[in-house]
């Protein structure tokens, strides 16, 4: 596409500058598609995440569906966690807690802040 505005414009290249303008496109495009954001599937469902032993947590800075992944795998490393599910659409957190188990809410907060997010209050 980009070779034809080139032509449309009355623009010739040579082989050597084709070969540096495809680089650079696939170069930019490769980025590009590092880059974006992806989202892992939805396996919970959030019947799972009602109850007693459920802590909920406003988080900021989350901006697209691939955001949570991060801040749900750190969460996992909190001794006394048993699951988490992040919400980047409500900015929270919801942690699951084992009946054993304390968890400070400290922990909750340095794992949303080493995601690089902001704690907000605890919810619930």
């Amino acid at each position: 596409m980009i070779f034809t505005i080139f032509r449309m414009r009355g623009i010739i290249l040579n082989t050597d500058q084709l070969k540096y303008l495809t680089a650079i496109t696939l170069i930019i495009v490769g980025v590009m598609a590092l880059t974006g954001c992806s989202s892992k599937p939805q396996a919970q469902t959030e019947a799972n995440f009602e109850g007693e032993d459920v802590l909920v947590f406003e988080v900021f800075g989350m901006d697209c569906p691939g955001c949570h992944g991060g801040l749900e795998k750190l969460m996992a490393t909190i001794p006394g966690v048993i699951d988490s599910k992040a919400s980047w659409e409500e900015k929270t957190v919801k942690v699951i807690v084992s009946e054993d188990e304390v968890v400070n809410n400290d922990d909750i907060r340095n794992a949303i802040e080493r995601a690089n997010f902001t704690p907000g209050e605890r919810l619930k």
